[in-house]
């Protein structure tokens, strides 16, 4: 009977995986959207920021564009959505969630782990659901250190082999860690600054061969939102048929989302920048353009007075002067006597 009940249950489950999105703020689904023709969406990542960004509140470069987030059908955030659930979930509910008219999703990442505080009060961590000839696969890189086991391994499969038998032509999958970049030497050296596992994924060895066995004619799309410090808000690297990509919001110049757009059977995507800069199609941003990348030199000349005002007056300056002063005084000492 017990066998029965999880058989019926992991069924039952296996549906809703399918069919309901989990938006963390809480706004219905449009249904509509597993028919519609026509439909745009936004992917992005690490909503919070930088560390710097102690708040309990979004990026600025996120809190001023709400009207943007407003203009799609959905937008999904591949992770670090916050910067300290626990504390921040409060604030992003009265003042971020409050201003949004259409689901936001989330692929979560360390920072919206705390415990099961994610699980119990905002979302389940991984789920499957479908647009209009697109499938989508939301993972939880954080449940096993980067790498995809159990039940969430299970969903991934069926979710990749109902993708192959049906009629749609694209797979969007979402992860917050790049683990696909995880044994790669090159990549390892630009994205130093990653969330990755301590003891290594299993990326290599139960995820990527699920990967190779999609047919050659579909269109599969993995998209990360863990970058560390870098110049460019996106990252694309295609390895066959499969499109690896990063992007990141860090309170910064250099922010900006990628807008997916389908229509007439064709998933387009288009980079936006959320500062009013000039920017490159998405895969334009490849690995070349990371190890090449000089940063310019920018001084500020109107900030020299602050500058040199706060190193005098601070007592770490002081302490030098004295230190100098010191060692001066007992090199002179040691001239005059041997001099004697």
């Amino acid at each position: 009977m017990n066998k029965l009940k999880y058989l019926l249950l992991f069924i039952l489950c296996s549906h809703q995986l399918w069919a309901q999105p989990y938006s963390v703020n809480s706004l219905r689904w449009d249904s509509s959207l597993a028919q519609r023709p026509e439909y745009t969406f936004i992917i992005s990542g690490h909503f919070y920021g930088d560390g710097f960004n102690k708040t309990h509140y979004p990026a600025n470069t996120i809190l001023g564009n709400i009207e943007l987030l407003n203009s799609v059908d959905f937008t999904l955030c591949l992770g670090d959505l916050y910067r300290d659930v626990r504390y921040d979930h409060t604030f992003y509910k009265k003042h971020f969630y409050s201003q949004l008219k259409k689901p936001l999703l989330n692929a979560v990442g360390n920072h919206d782990i705390s415990g099961s505080f994610y699980q119990d009060f905002i979302a389940p961590t991984f789920y499957r659901f479908k647009t209009l000839g697109v499938h989508h696969i939301v993972l939880d890189t954080e449940l096993d250190d980067s790498s995809i086991e159990g039940e969430q391994l299970n969903s991934l499969k069926a979710g990749i082999n109902a993708f192959n038998e049906s009629t749609a032509s694209y797979l969007m999958i979402y992860s917050h860690r790049p683990i696909w970049a995880e044994e790669d030497s090159v990549l390892q050296r630009v994205f130093s600054d990653n969330t990755q596992s301590d003891f290594g994924s299993n990326f290599q060895t139960d995820v990527e061969p699920l990967l190779q066995q999609i047919n050659s004619g579909k269109q599969v799309y993995w998209f990360s939102g863990s970058m560390g410090a870098q110049p460019y808000a996106f990252f694309y690297q295609k390895r066959e048929h499969i499109h690896y990509a990063i992007t990141a919001i860090r309170g910064a110049d250099k922010d900006a989302v990628l807008l997916a757009h389908y229509k007439d059977g064709s998933l387009n995507f288009q980079t936006h920048s959320l500062t009013g800069q000039k920017l490159l199609a998405f895969e334009d941003y490849t690995v070349d353009k990371f190890t090449t990348y000089e940063a310019p030199l920018e001084i500020n000349y109107r900030l020299i007075p602050l500058w040199v005002k706060n190193t005098i007056f601070h007592r770490y300056f002081w302490y030098g002067v004295l230190v100098g002063l010191l060692v001066i005084f007992v090199v002179m000492n040691l001239k005059s006597k041997l001099k004697r």
